[in-house]
């Protein structure tokens, strides 16, 4: 399947149905691993502005293509669901130094053989992990898995 076939690749422009104006769509940086099921995008509603996972079915096809149709798009679904719960999960344990999901949903965009494109939509946060643990390339190995156990 082509990114043409996803509407999750054509958001930019555009305002949700929520009410969020889709300003850009973000690309990934060299050696940026994250976000491989969802495209990105920064969003605006009144004056706040966030980011987006517009998440990317296509991509999931791509896991194992033997695999059920059925039990594709269960994995794709309980994937979006794990982390909108887990992050309502965390603000309700009162969790800090992540981000939530401020607002989700699910969006209509007609033309693509792949029409709805389900979100979800966090507060902006200054990087991603993987940006603030590559600075410490230098460092020693054993040193981040300790500091990763005190992190709380």
């Amino acid at each position: 399947m082509t990114e043409n076939a996803n509407g999750a690749h054509d958001l930019e422009g555009i305002t949700l149905k929520s009410g969020w104006k889709v300003l850009k769509k973000l690309e990934k940086g060299h050696g940026q691993t994250g976000s491989f099921f969802s495209v990105l995008y920064h969003v605006e509603k009144d004056d706040n502005k966030c980011f987006m996972k517009a998440f990317d079915f296509s991509k999931f096809s791509s896991l194992d293509p033997d695999k059920s149709v059925v039990d594709t798009m269960s994995y794709m679904l309980d994937a979006y669901k794990f982390e909108r719960d887990l992050s309502q999960k965390c603000r309700d344990s009162k969790v800090r130094k992540v981000v939530y999901v401020i607002d989700s949903g699910e969006e209509p965009v007609k033309g693509f053989e792949i029409s709805v494109v389900p979100y979800l939509i966090f507060d902006l946060a200054e990087s991603d992990v993987r940006a603030k643990i590559r600075f410490s390339d230098n460092l020693d190995f054993a040193w981040k898995l300790q500091s990763g156990n005190v992190v709380k």
